[in-house]
């Protein structure tokens, strides 16, 4: 009863019903019974399946008293049995159970008080909904192994706390365990792994479980403190699906099949604050809600003498939505990374391929990443404040499961497992208005808003070793999609107040982020023989994916906020913090993988293709309506600043080769980088003021810029021989940069920069560069006293072209901008607005090198530099200004403004890229009676023109092309006044 403090043992074995504590337990345990597992089956060729687990109970229970130990309720289904065995096939193992309903409620007057002195994490209120773990699958007795029984779900059930008004919880553990106020979680069972497999394959692992929905919800008081290293949280509501299974080990002689499980998806999460949270201690949150999928299975290591490539790693189960809310009272956290609010919807990682290794290894395939569930917050009203590094107010996320990574591959004909794919992100948004969020650490934002897309597994590499070798490393996979991230305020509310201190600490980050594409694995193929053929080709690199749209505020209802980053007259506090700072960002595609193939014997011939880089994705639109106060004191922190960016393309991977026998041959060729992607349209709508006070923080900042085009891989060729000795290298081509968007501005109000290279306002739309040419370098050396040939072939890659700049357009009004105000600055000017073009990239540079000792020896080479990428055009600026003035330095204070136009606009076309050069090296050396003499021919090419003893030179090649096209640049007529301290 209330005001009487009771310490109760927990009561395990409760069947269903409800319960009030005092006087049931303090905690309530119950538990489905398991599975039967099952032995072995002489009579049959398959083993018997595992029983499945029995379901726990439904638990309601009512706290009305006051304890000093942990008190909730948790139900468990049974574990799953394992599967029989057989003298032929494993049994499959049995289904984990299901959990009961859990609800649990800390009533008015009630009071928790824990303290203690634990390794063991300590939840002080805890509602438990845990489903069973699937049984393992029984191992062969000559055949193949069963499959893991699939875990538990708890889909249908739900766990919940509520903390009544008046309700107190309280949680100290002085260890390292760490401390949770309250604990409400619902997870699914790990699938069972698959059983071992004799003479085939391995039992695929089991899926895992489904879990289901979690709530939370405090009105009361919740404090936490936590001295360990695990950390803790003032409420942490979750939903997980249970992992999925490893697939079972496969045969001796041949290896084939393996399946890791497939990761459960997470339930919804929800989580609600009216009253107080504190907490102290690092990683301890406020409010931590998270919907996780489950990660899928992997696949095991193996050796064998054929492998067929078959395996397949688990795909990673998506996530729920999660949810939290804030309608008033406060949050208070004091430690490192302890975030006020976090809400994250985050999804299974894919399952892994381990190394595989016989004497034909074909790769298999690395899981995919699960999708992101949507992440919502709304924030309308109450206090967040937290003091420490890395320490968020408030951090809202979905994002995907990163795509599991490919395992090497070893034999004398080996290909790598290719990466999997990841998961793409889901939506992640919040609503803000009215209340407070207070940041003093660094690397503390006041809030991020993000949605980020899974990266694409890294592709297994390859290696191989024989007379006759071939390796090809695995390909890179794509990454998964950037969803929309968006902060809107919330109608008829007053502004936030958001202030941050530290730091890398942006008033509001809002962000979404394509994931990356893999990389290509390697590979390395040796030969040795009297015949030997060794070829080595690299992975691709997997595309980037696009980064999904961003919004901030409304044309009906604008974001609305007074945001302050840094401290005024502390200079060393505040760097690198936005007031606002809004991104939709493209994922770069993945490096191909490098190729190193060597060769040696009597024919000798080594080949190696370096891998091609992936493509990298376009960015999303940014578009942001907002108003209201932000003032940011720190060094490169603009007031406001939205970006579109396209992915760089993934780079070409080098390749290496090298032979020596009787006769030689080596040829390499240098991956081909990708295309950038393309930065998408940017447009800002903002009335208010604006004042910066660090270097480098202009007042409005928007910009699109496409991705830069990926560069060639290198390519080296050596060969040696007595007789004839061939050596053949080509740089990878450069790709192309991606081209900018629009980028628009509506900007009303007063904005004022004090220091230097801080414009008013700067808009620019920007093309990528291209990617430079691979460079070539070959080499070959004849000996032989009867003769001998050398030949040496290079060509430098070509570079790629430039992506197009768009147009600008920006109206500024009813208001002045004042730069340049601080003693000692300059570089300021009152408006920037540029259109460019991308430029070319450079051509490769190529150099061979050829060497032909004894009786009529001959050399050859030939050195070809790649051609330069060609310029493109830029788009056109416009400026309107209404009702503006424009001041830059203050009249009659000379050190004030320097090089500081009122206005500068400019629309430039982007540069040719430079073609490579090259070089060439021959020696002939004729030794008669025995004698070495040197005074044979030797030539040397060297950029674009020859020197030699023996021949002419040649022309020099036509010059690298400029290309530039600017635009036409249109201001409307000025209603105000552009002004500058001194002439520029």
């Amino acid at each position: 009863m209330a005001g009487k403090t009771t310490s109760v043992l927990a009561q395990t074995g409760v069947s269903s019903g409800s319960y009030q504590s005092p006087p049931s337990a303090a905690l309530l345990q119950g538990t489905g019974g398991p599975g039967n597992s099952q032995g072995y089956d002489a009579w049959s060729s398959t083993g018997r399946t595992g029983g499945t687990g029995g379901q726990g109970p439904a638990i309601t229970q009512t706290v009305t008293g006051s304890f000093n130990s942990t008190v909730g309720s948790r139900s468990t289904g049974g574990a799953g049995g394992t599967g029989g065995t057989s003298v032929g096939n494993g049994g499959a193992g049995g289904q984990g159970g299901s959990p009961g309903n859990v609800q649990v409620t800390i009533s008015s007057g009630a009071s928790i008080t824990v303290s203690t002195s634990s390794g063991n994490p300590i939840a002080s209120v805890q509602s438990s909904a845990i489903a069973g773990n699937g049984g393992n699958g029984g191992g062969a007795g000559l055949a193949g192994g069963g499959a893991g029984g699939a875990g538990g779900s708890s889909t249908g059930q739900t766990s919940s706390i509520t903390v009544q008004s008046g309700g107190s919880v309280n949680v100290t553990n002085r260890s390292s365990g760490g401390a949770i106020g309250v604990l409400s979680q619902n997870t699914g069972g790990i699938g069972g792994k698959g059983g071992r497999g004799t003479f085939a394959s391995g039992g695929a692992g089991g899926t895992g479980g489904y879990s289901g929905v979690s709530t939370a919800n405090n009105e009361g008081n919740i404090v936490v403190s936590s001295s360990g290293t695990r950390g803790g949280a003032g409420i942490l509501v979750q939903s997980v699906g249970g992992q999925g299974g490893t697939a079972g080990s496969g045969g001796v002689l041949v290896t084939f099949g393996g399946l890791g499980g497939t990761g459960g998806l997470a339930g919804d999460v929800t989580a609600f604050n009216s009253g107080a949270i504190t907490t102290s201690g690092g990683s301890t949150p406020g409010i931590n809600a998270q919907s996780v999928g489950g990660g899928g299975g992997a696949v095991p290591s193996s050796v064998s003498l054929l492998n067929l490539g078959t395996q397949q790693g688990g795909i990673g189960g998506g996530a729920g939505s999660a949810s939290a809310s804030m309608t008033g009272g406060s949050i208070t956290t004091s430690g490192l990374n302890s975030q006020g609010i976090i809400v994250q919807a985050i999804g299974g990682g894919g399952g892994s391929i381990g190394t595989q290794t016989s004497l034909i290894t074909l790769g298999g395939e690395a899981g995919n990443g699960g999708a992101g569930g949507n992440a919502n917050l709304t924030f309308s009203g109450g206090r967040i404040t937290t003091r420490g590094d890395l320490a968020t107010g408030v951090l809202v996320q979905s994002v995907g499961g990163g795509g599991g990574s490919g395992g090497t591959s070893n034999g004398i004909i080996s290909f790598g497992s290719e990466g999997g794919g990841g998961g793409n992100g889901g939506t992640a948004t919040a609503l803000m208005g009215n209340g407070s969020i207070s940041t003093s650490g660094q690397f503390a934002p006041g809030a991020i808003v993000q949605s980020i897309g899974g990266g694409g597994g890294n592709g297994g590499n390859a290696n191989s070793v024989g007379s006759i070798s071939v390796s090809v490393g695995g390909s890179g996979a794509a990454g998964g999609t950037g969803g929309s991230s968006s902060l809107f305020g919330i109608n008829g509310a007053e502004p936030i107040e958001i202030t941050t201190q530290g730091s890398n600490s942006p008033g509001v980050l809002v962000q979404s982020i394509g994931g990356g594409g893999g990389n290509g694995g390697s590979s390395t193929s040796v030969a040795a023989g009297g015949i030997s053929v060794s070829v080595s080709v690299g992975g691709s690199g997997g595309s980037g994916a696009v980064g999904g749209d961003v919004t901030i505020g409304s044309t009906s209802t604008p974001f609305l906020a007074s945001i302050t980053t840094g401290v005024e007259g502390d200079p060393d506090k505040g760097e690198f913090s936005p007031g606002i700072n809004a991104q939709s960002i493209g994922g770069g595609g993945g490096s191909g993988g490098s190729a190193t193939s060597v060769s040696v014997g009597g024919i000798s011939v080594s080949t190696s293709v370096g891998g091609s880089g992936g493509t990298g994705a376009n960015s999303g639109t940014v578009d942001v309506d907002a108003g209201g106060a932000i003032t940011t004191y720190g060094f490169m922190s603009p007031g406001l600043t939205a970006a579109s960016i396209g992915g760089g393309g993934g780079s070409g991977g080098n390749s290496v080769s090298v032979s020596a026998g009787l006769g030689a041959v080596s040829p390499s060729i240098g991956g081909s980088g990708n295309a950038g992607g393309s930065g998408n349209t940017v447009d800002v709508d903002y009335s208010g003021t604006i004042s910066t006070f660090g270097q480098f923080s202009p007042g409005v900042s928007i910009s699109s810029i496409g991705g830069g085009g990926g560069a060639g891989g290198s390519s080296v060729s050596a060969s040696a021989s007595p007789a004839i000795s061939v050596g053949v290298a080509v740089g990878g081509s450069g790709s192309s940069g991606g081209s900018a968007g629009t980028a628009t501005g509506t900007i009303a109000g007063n904005i004022s920069t004090a220091e230097s290279f801080s414009p008013g306002i700067i808009i620019q739309s920007v093309g990528g560069g291209g990617g430079s040419g691979g460079s070539a370098t070959s080499g070959a050396i004849s000996v032989s006293p009867a003769g001998s040939a050398a030949v040496s072939v290079g060509i430098g890659g070509s570079g790629g072209q430039g992506g197009f700049g768009r147009d600008v357009n920006l109206t500024y009004r009813d208001g002045a901008i004042r730069t340049a105000t601080a003693a000692e600055t300059s570089f300021s000017p009152g408006i920037l607005a540029q259109s460019i073009g991308g430029g070319g990239g450079n051509g490769g540079r190529a150099s061979t090198g050829s060497a032909a000792v004894g009786g009529g020896g001959i050399t050859a080479n030939f050195a070809i530099g790649g051609a330069g990428g060609s310029g493109v055009n830029s788009g056109t600026v416009n400026l309107a200004l209404q009702n503006a003035d424009i001041f830059t330095g203050i009249q009659g204070q000379s050190d004030r403004g320097a090089f500081s136009p009122g206005i500068l606009a400019q629309s430039i076309g982007g540069g040719g890229g430079q073609g490579g050069s090259t070089v060439n090296v021959q020696l002939q050396v004729v030794a008669p009676g025995g004698s070495i003499s040197g005074d044979r021919s030797v030539a040397l090419v060297e950029a674009e023109r020859t020197v030699a003893t023996s021949r002419s030179a040649p022309s020099p090649g036509p010059l690298p092309r400029l290309v530039s096209n600017p635009r036409a640049f249109t201001p409307s007529r000025s209603a105000g006044v552009v002004a500058t301290a001194e002439p520029v």
